[in-house]
C-alpha cells in the first residue's frame, strides 16, 4: 500500500478525494417539480429530490396535471400516465428515460403487471432500468391500480 503525503485534493495514485477536499464535496440536495405533474398539498414531500447527480422520484400514481385519476380500471393505461409523469420530472431535472436505474412498481394485482410491462415498454429503450416488482393490497385510493418510483442517474 503507498501512502502519499498530500493535505487536500487528489490523491495522485488513486485519483480520490483526500483531506479537506472530502469536506468540501457536499450532497446538494433540490426539490424538482413540473408543472406537467400534479403535485397535492400541503407539499410536505418531494415528488422528485435531487442530491448531487442522482434523481430520486417518489412513487407516482396515475393522475394528470389537474390531480385527476387517469385509466380508471384501466392498469395499461394508469401505468402510461405514472411514466410519462416520471419522464416529465426526469426531463425536469435535466435527463432523459434513458438515465433511469432502478424502478420499484406496486400493483395491487399480480395481473397488472403484464400491462405495466407492456407501458414500461414505450418509455424504456436499450438497456431498461432494474426492477422490483411489489403485489399490495391497496394503494392511496382503491381506483389506484399502480404506483411507480424511480432512480436516475443524471448527465454531470
Amino acid at each position: 500500500m503507498l501512502t502519499v503525503d498530500c493535505p487536500s485534493g487528489l490523491n495522485a495514485d488513486t485519483g480520490e478525494l483526500v483531506g479537506a477536499a472530502i469536506m468540501a464535496k457536499r450532497t446538494i440536495k433540490k426539490r424538482v417539480k413540473s408543472s406537467k405533474v400534479w403535485e397535492p398539498p400541503p407539499r410536505s414531500w418531494s415528488q422528485a429530490l435531487q442530491a448531487n447527480n442522482l434523481l430520486f422520484v417518489s412513487g407516482q400514481v396515475a393522475v394528470n396535471t389537474k390531480g385527476n385519476l387517469v385509466g380508471r380500471g384501466n392498469a395499461e393505461v394508469q401505468a402510461r400516465q405514472v411514466f410519462k409523469n416520471i419522464k416529465n420530472l426526469v426531463q425536469e431535472a435535466g435527463g432523459t428515460m434513458n438515465d433511469v436505474v432502478m424502478i420499484t412498481v406496486y400493483v395491487t394485482d399480480i395481473r397488472h403487471s403484464e400491462k405495466v410491462r407492456k407501458a414500461r415498454g414505450a418509455f424504456f429503450r436499450g438497456i431498461p432500468p432494474t426492477s422490483t416488482l411489489l403485489v399490495v393490497s391497496g394503494l392511496a385510493s382503491e381506483d389506484l391500480l399502480v404506483e411507480i418510483s424511480a432512480i436516475a442517474v443524471l448527465p454531470e
